[in-house]
């Protein structure tokens, strides 16, 4: 199962074409929509946390230990299998998880989007 939060205000950004973003847009709702795959929004306005920094907490299977990846200033990542450090993020994302929208709305969000942009 892949899950991914995605900062709304990301999807609103002026970067590119308009039709690159619609492409985006496109592309959000089409993954969304598959099984294995959840997607959520982080609302502008919204009031839970938000890290500062891109992060992804993996499970790479077959016994190895659960992994953290996170972005930092300078295009440089951090990486740690460390049970406290994948603790402390894996609180984080779920806490932003809390604070997004369902994944059963990211397709009416994209949508929306693509018409505001369109």
């Amino acid at each position: 199962m892949a899950r991914l939060l995605q900062d709304s205000g990301q999807s609103l950004s002026v970067d590119g074409l308009p039709s690159r973003r619609l492409d985006q847009y496109e592309e959000i709702t089409r993954l969304s929509e598959l099984d294995h795959v959840k997607i959520q929004v982080l609302p502008l306005n919204g009031r839970g946390y938000r890290a500062s920094s891109d992060l992804a907490i993996l499970d790479l299977g077959d016994g190895l230990p659960p992994m953290v990846q996170v972005d930092n200033a300078w295009a440089a990542v951090s990486t740690s299998d460390k049970p406290k450090e994948v603790a402390r993020f894996t609180r984080r994302f779920n806490q932003m998880i809390a604070s997004a929208l369902p994944s059963e709305e990211t397709p009416e969000f994209m949508q929306r989007l693509e018409i505001f942009n369109g």
